[in-house]
């Protein structure tokens, strides 16, 4: 549609232009006129009968505004970690989203981390599912995945102990989570942002926590006691990362 709504060139456009536009095209863009007076109203923020740039900007970029169910679900889980004025950037990027690569990484190692655990659990004798430290000790040994620091040589300990965790009331926090936050995270930044992040921190879980309450990393060297399950880690470093955007732009979120 070749149309010119700011017709005296004073950077706003009247609402009832809008409204007159967006009735006569309804067919088109798949709203009925009860959802396009609901969205008016809510992208007249001052309610001042008129839409200058930023209102419109966030009016054709809503979700509400979206006649594919897809979409709005796509445009309300990315609308619950960015902040309202960075709206129209990020919904213009997941217009131009196929799903190729989707945000699978949380995802995936969720389901890696459920699996370990049920696998090692299904093998044990009896245990308690709400505790057992499925996978952590295999015949009487320390399991292949358990961080242990006199097997630290054993370089992968230092991430495959994400694995592992001291029963089903560990694990499903952890993983619930995750999914929660890293998902939308990972739908609006991508895999190869929340990958290295999720990742980093847990490899240098175990050397803070030594840092943190021994005070030196000598310490942690030669202190062969602190054993390491859980993917606690990976969680605080996604909650940090969103409470980071948070207080960052806390003033123009929709629900501060």
């Amino acid at each position: 549609m070749n149309f010119q709504l700011d017709s005296d060139g004073d950077g706003t456009v009247a609402l009832s232009e809008v409204r007159h536009l967006l009735s006569e095209n309804r067919r088109q863009i798949g709203l009925s006129d009860q959802q396009i007076l609901t969205l008016l109203d809510r992208a007249d923020a001052d309610h001042n009968g008129v839409l200058d740039l930023a209102e419109f900007s966030l009016l054709i970029t809503s979700a509400r505004a979206q006649p594919s169910k897809a979409k709005r679900a796509l445009y309300n889980v990315a609308d619950s970690v960015i902040a309202k004025s960075e709206r129209p950037t990020v919904h213009s990027y997941l217009d131009a989203y196929k799903c190729l690569p989707p945000p699978i990484f949380i995802i995936a190692i969720s389901l890696a981390q459920i699996f370990v655990f049920v696998g090692y659990f299904h093998n044990s004798k009896h245990e308690d599912l709400m505790s057992y430290c499925a996978g952590c000790w295999v015949h009487g040994h320390v399991g292949p995945l358990l961080f242990a620091p006199p097997l630290r040589y054993q370089v992968w300990r230092f991430v495959s102990y994400q694995f592992l965790h001291q029963g089903l009331l560990h694990l499903l926090p952890n993983v619930v989570f995750q999914l929660l936050i890293g998902v939308p995270l990972e739908l609006v930044h991508k895999s190869w942002r929340i990958a290295p992040i999720y990742l980093l921190a847990i490899v240098l879980d175990p050397i803070i926590e030594k840092l943190i309450f021994k005070g030196a990393l000598l310490q942690y060297t030669l202190d062969p006691s602190v054993y390491l399950v859980g993917c606690s880690a990976g969680v605080y470093a996604l909650v940090t990362s969103h409470l980071s955007n948070l207080i960052i732009v806390s003033s123009l979120l929709l629900w501060l």
